[in-house]
């Protein structure tokens, strides 16, 4: 009867406890635990674990939203500097034409400093959006201590339940002679 009670209460929610960690640990922040009812410490330690896998799965949702900002943002610049490149060999070579070429380059000078002006912009856009990346790798890192912390306190716990649930069997064989 004892051996029932410890596996219904104490090894099967560490078991789920440990399969759902493994589950996050591959990246799949969707799937919750459910409490089933329990008002126990397990029920407290299954609702950080979901409220952790919620805050991961945003964080490395809002990760890849800035990665994909990221690259559209690489390849604007890309572009724009392919643009700047073909503005500069198009000046090179009316800057060997005749003297009625003057006003063409000129105008084409203008042009290249309002692409530099955009290229820069967007430079300074990408550098905020890196920044604003690194923040939230850093909040994920601290969100993984914090799941690390958690699950070293719950670890702690099922070991002292483990062995008050021995110490209670201890007990009661005794009393059961």
């Amino acid at each position: 009867a004892y051996s029932i009670l410890a596996k219904r209460y104490i090894v099967t929610p560490a078991l789920a406890l440990r399969d759902h960690l493994r589950v996050l640990a591959e990246g799949d922040f969707r799937q919750r635990l459910t409490n089933r009812g329990r008002h126990d410490e397990f029920a407290e330690i299954t609702d950080s674990v979901n409220l952790v896998s919620e805050r991961l799965g945003t964080v490395v949702t809002r990760l890849h939203e800035v990665a994909h900002e990221m690259v559209g943002a690489s390849n604007q610049m890309e572009a724009s500097s392919e643009a700047n490149l073909s503005l500069l060999q198009q000046q090179q070579q009316e800057t060997a034409q005749a003297s009625t070429a003057m006003t063409e380059i000129a105008q084409t000078i203008e042009d290249i400093a309002r692409n530099a002006s955009h290229t820069a912009a967007q430079a300074q856009t990408a550098d905020q959006q890196t920044e604003h990346g690194n923040r939230l790798v850093g909040d994920v890192v601290a969100a993984m201590h914090d799941l690390a912390e958690r699950v070293d306190t719950s670890t702690s716990a099922v070991r002292t339940v483990e062995q008050d649930a021995a110490q209670i069997g201890s007990v009661l064989e005794v009393i059961q002679g």
